[in-house]
């Protein structure tokens, strides 16, 4: 269960964490109250589902008893799935990055605009992380140590 907190809640609550310490500290104008949904709004939660998705696919390359478990037809759905949520996850985690919704007065942009980019991530780096948790969970016990 260690592996769970480590892998997927540390990288998802430490940046929020952080930025709810910064506050405490007095920053220079305009950081000091910066929305802590704008850290996230243009789709940078997609680096974590990229992480989450490239670590799905190791387990499913070199964990023989996924093959023997699932099936070869099963491990191939699994590795297509994370493939697909990698590809769009990196082109959320792009264009984000290119176009984001900060450099747009608010005015300029509707809801759907300004925060799609917000639930495309937040849908994908949730249905990465779940794929990974249950890739990694798979013929292995809940509690015990499992060698990894």
């Amino acid at each position: 269960m260690g592996w769970f907190f480590i892998t997927i809640l540390l990288p998802l609550t430490a940046p929020v964490l952080l930025m709810l310490i910064l506050r405490t500290v007095p920053l220079p104008q305009p950081w000091a109250r910066t929305p802590i949904v704008e850290l996230i709004q243009d789709g940078q939660l997609c680096w974590l589902a990229m992480s989450f998705c490239a670590s799905a696919l190791y387990e499913l390359a070199t964990r023989r008893e996924l093959l023997e478990l699932l099936g070869q037809t099963l491990v191939g759905y699994l590795n297509a799935a994370s493939m697909i949520t990698l590809f769009l996850s990196s082109t959320y985690a792009m264009l984000g990055a290119v176009f984001g919704a900060r450099r747009h007065e608010a005015s300029e942009c509707s809801g759907v605009q300004r925060y799609g980019q917000l639930v495309a991530s937040l849908l994908l780096t949730g249905l990465a992380g779940a794929g990974y948790t249950a890739i990694h969970s798979i013929g292995k016990p809940w509690g015990g140590s499992h060698g990894r």
